[in-house]
């Protein structure tokens, strides 16, 4: 299965790289900046625009990882200006595509 990184998801072109990706049963790891109101995305958290750090589950020992109702959809809170995180999240799932 190819291992997909996205980033700017939440994004116009980003949400719709996703909704492909999806179609395309990828593997999908896809990044955005931390606390942002999901709309884009809402379809793929269950309808949730929001997320208080309570309901975040950890990646890479980081509170970062946000709840999906897609297997293969995994969306990760990093700002692609913090490049210690970044570098670890792509060392950890060695993607395929970014």
């Amino acid at each position: 299965m190819k291992k997909i990184l996205i980033t700017g998801a939440n994004g116009f072109i980003g949400s719709h790289l996703i909704d492909y990706c999806v179609q395309k049963d990828y593997e999908i790891y896809a990044l955005e900046r931390p606390n942002q109101i999901y709309k884009n995305l809402s379809h793929y958290t269950n309808g949730k625009l929001s997320f208080p750090n309570e309901e975040k589950q950890e990646f890479l020992g980081e509170l970062i990882k946000l709840p999906t109702v897609n297997k293969n959809l995994i969306i990760l809170e990093c700002d692609v200006k913090n490049s210690p995180l970044l570098e670890k999240i792509i060392a950890k799932i060695t993607p395929n595509f970014i």
